[in-house]
């Protein structure tokens, strides 16, 4: 029960609206005694493949975006889409910060993707590009997009922007 009372919580933060932007630049202030620049850290983002969005998942932004720091929380959103052909990657959430952003469920099919990243300080911002095929399928998806980073000393949060047009600032909960 407890599992699942922390799983909405990091839910309803992760989950603003998703043209709702969050002003946090006066709460990021930086502790300089203790933690190194964030800057000239080469920065390895790695696509993760491999999952699907459940269906317990109700979604209602147009894009939701998430920055998942462990197992139990990324087992209730995703699940492993193993078959014959595919692999199926892995997470280490001891050295990996997971981002991830899905759409709607939708009869269209549609992709997410990473255009363009770039660390700024303690902010990590992630560009992210929707593409429709304006084709109609006989059932729905939802398309997902997953990317693990490694973790970051003095990292505090993630800017997701669709486009140019900023879509959810989540902080980091380590």
């Amino acid at each position: 029960m407890k599992n699942i009372f922390v799983v909405g919580c990091l839910l309803l933060m992760a989950c603003g609206s998703g043209n709702k932007q969050t002003n946090t630049t006066d709460t990021l202030k930086t502790d300089s005694t203790n933690i190194p620049p964030v800057t000239n850290i080469p920065i390895h983002f790695r696509q993760i493949n491999g999952y699907f969005v459940k269906n317990t998942l109700n979604q209602k932004d147009s894009i939701a975006c998430w920055v998942i720091q462990s197992q139990p929380i990324f087992d209730n959103i995703f699940g492993a889409a193993k078959t014959m052909n595919n692999t199926v990657d892995t997470i280490n959430f001891d050295r990996e910060v997971l981002l991830a952003a899905t759409l709607p469920a939708s009869f269209e099919k549609r992709t997410l993707g990473l255009t363009n990243y770039k660390l700024d300080g303690p902010v990590l911002h992630v560009q992210l590009s929707v593409n429709g095929s304006g084709r109609k399928e006989s059932y729905s998806s939802t398309a997902a997009w997953l990317g693990a980073v490694q973790d970051i000393p003095g990292l505090k949060e993630i800017k997701f922007y669709n486009g140019d047009l900023l879509i959810a600032t989540i902080p980091l909960l380590k």
